[in-house]
């Protein structure tokens, strides 16, 4: 293997890595809420279709924004990050894939 592809397949895990953790950071800031259901009466009636994640009502609307940014951003890397390496000066493709 040429040091160039080794360096290629080097950064291409460690964009894998980053964008699992930015990916996480996301979901926390989802899913990470402190509401129960007991705060919301209007959603009782319908408390045996929720599945927990009804918490997500009481979050700021800042932490729902970048928690849904930072999930589908880093959900790209995480994926493939090979797309990233595509648009890089020199490469063959150039193309973007997500």
């Amino acid at each position: 293997m040429s040091p160039a592809s080794l360096f290629t397949v080097q950064l291409t895990g460690l964009l894998a890595v980053a964008g699992a953790l930015i990916y996480s950071v996301g979901d926390v800031l989802l899913l990470a809420g402190k509401a129960s259901l007991a705060d919301y009466p209007k959603l009782q009636p319908y408390a045996k279709q929720l599945s927990g994640k009804e918490r997500i009502v009481a979050l700021p609307w800042w932490r729902l924004t970048l928690g849904g940014l930072l999930g589908v951003g880093g959900l790209c890397y995480a994926a493939d990050p090979g797309w990233f390496l595509t648009g890089l000066p020199g490469s063959a493709a150039g193309e973007h894939h997500c």
